[in-house]
């Protein structure tokens, strides 16, 4: 993913954290696919109503996760990379609409 990720100039860290309390203020919280919305929306804290799969965001796939690439090869990664790029596109569109950022 890396590699991918660099040859379109995407620098990825290795940093990630979990979902904590201090989020349930949020406005939106974008998952991955169905298991992690599930594992969200099962938190007591999290609102359901506020947790949304980044692909809805997606203006022209039927697609509803983000697939995972580790096992599938260079062109899966390339179409995880394609399938974020456009989804975060749309995503902030939708959030500059609301006034949310």
């Amino acid at each position: 993913m890396r590699s991918a990720a660099q040859q379109r100039g995407v620098e990825i860290s290795s940093h990630a954290r979990q979902i904590a309390s201090s989020d349930a203020d949020a406005d939106l919280i974008v998952v991955m696919d169905k298991a992690n919305h599930k594992d969200v929306t099962d938190l007591p804290w999290v609102e359901p109503s506020r947790v949304r799969c980044l692909l809805e965001f997606h203006p022209e796939t039927a697609r509803t996760e983000v697939p995972d690439p580790y096992y599938d090869g260079t062109e899966a990664f390339d179409l995880v990379l394609d399938l974020v790029d456009t989804a975060t596109c749309a995503l902030l569109d939708y959030l500059q609409e609301r006034e949310l950022v």
